[in-house]
């Protein structure tokens, strides 16, 4: 009861007015998307985002991370990122991310 199965695009999604998300399991979102995609999406992201929420997705070849500018929005946590892709049991993805929203 606590989900509700959407079949629509992410960005709709994202856009809708409703409770803040406060996690995003993104799986390879960003791989098929060029930098500049991937950052207008992080900031949607970052805009329906409760502060605190967290992201988790993967890279597989690309190599996809906000920006450096988006980087006051979204704070990279590095040790957990590391430990849980040291972890993961898919040897396919290059890294494994988890994100948090700043207030």
């Amino acid at each position: 009861d606590r989900l509700s199965p959407r079949l629509d695009t992410l960005d709709t999604v994202l856009s809708e007015s409703g409770p803040p998300f406060t996690q995003f399991n993104l799986s390879d979102v960003f791989e098929y998307l060029d930098p500049s995609q991937s950052d207008k999406l992080f900031t949607q992201i970052a805009d329906a985002a409760a502060p605190g929420a967290r992201l988790a997705y993967w890279n597989v070849l690309a190599d996809r991370q906000p920006s450096p500018g988006l980087r006051s929005r979204l704070a990279r946590l590095g040790d957990l990122s590391d430990h849980l892709h040291d972890r993961d049991r898919a040897p396919f993805y290059s890294a494994f991310h988890v994100d948090e929203v700043i207030a």
